[in-house]
């Protein structure tokens, strides 16, 4: 039987309550990567049924959880958008468990996924959207239990990181993917 995911209240209501308390500073000059960070330590890897076909054939000592959707970025996300994400605990909840999804890779494609983000100097970029990260990296999504490959990216973006995500692309393609 299959272990049923379960949010870490305390590093969830920790992290709500440090980020809330960083926004006075927020982009004000300190260290904002520090404060962007508060949702990272927190995040658990709440599981998916998607697996890369490497990592599918694969050994399992060989196998890494990718968030799918960069912890970091939802943190900045939630600093730069703070109500309601900041304002309101249950909405946080859902960003906090959004964060925590995994997509099991090989650590091999984990190397190539964390390329696709960038921050120099507090500058932010992104290679390509969420949705189209293990597409770009040329890395097939399987479903764990049958086997099947997934057509499009399996998960659900929000609309609201969708359109915050653009403004960092590389090429800025504000194009949906279907």
């Amino acid at each position: 039987m299959k272990k049923e995911w379960k949010r870490n209240e305390l590093k969830c209501r920790t992290a709500f309550t440090l980020m809330g308390l960083s926004l006075p500073v927020w982009r004000s000059g300190l260290d904002d990567i520090q404060m962007e960070r508060g949702i990272y330590h927190g995040c658990g890897n709440r599981p998916t049924p998607w697996i890369s076909e490497e990592a599918y054939h694969g050994p399992k000592d060989k196998h890494s959880a990718d968030h799918c959707f960069p912890v970091q970025f939802c943190g900045m996300f939630a600093l730069d958008n703070p109500d309601p994400w900041l304002t309101d605990y249950e909405k946080f909840c859902e960003l906090f468990d959004f964060a925590s999804t995994v997509i099991i890779v090989s650590k091999r494609e984990n190397k190539l996924l964390s390329g696709q983000t960038k921050k120099k100097k507090g500058i932010l970029t992104l290679k390509c959207r969420m949705q189209t990260k293990y597409a770009t990296a040329g890395i097939k999504l399987l479903n764990k239990e049958t086997g099947v490959s997934a057509n499009r990216f399996p998960l659900k973006v929000w609309p609201e990181i969708w359109e915050y995500e653009t403004q960092f692309l590389i090429d800025n393609n504000p194009q949906p993917v279907i």
